[in-house]
C-alpha cells in the first residue's frame, strides 16, 4: 500500500443514454443525466483515482458529496464527465 497525498487528480466520463436519465432512474421526469448517475459517476473517478494506492481488497468510501449542476446533459450530449481532484 502507498501513501495517498492530496493533489491526486482523476477523470471519468460515461455516455448519457436513456437509461441513465432521471426519467428511467426514477428520479425525476426529465430526459437529463440523472443526478443519482452523476453521484455514481464522481464516486466511481474518486475511488479509481486511489484505486492503485490501496492494498489488494481495500477501496475506499465517500463521506461527503456537493454537487451543482449547470447544465444537465441530455441523451444527444453523448458523455457527461466527472474530475477527481
Amino acid at each position: 500500500m502507498n501513501e495517498i497525498t492530496s493533489g491526486l487528480t482523476g477523470e471519468k466520463s460515461v455516455a448519457v443514454t436513456m437509461d441513465n436519465t432521471a426519467i428511467a432512474m426514477g428520479s425525476g421526469t426529465l430526459r437529463v443525466f440523472a443526478t443519482p448517475a452523476m453521484i455514481a459517476l464522481i464516486e466511481g473517478c474518486c475511488a479509481e483515482s486511489v484505486e492503485e494506492m490501496l492494498g489488494e481488497g481495500i477501496t475506499s468510501v465517500g463521506t461527503r458529496t456537493s454537487t451543482s449542476t449547470t447544465c444537465p446533459p441530455l441523451p444527444s450530449a453523448r458523455e457527461s464527465s466527472a474530475k477527481a481532484s
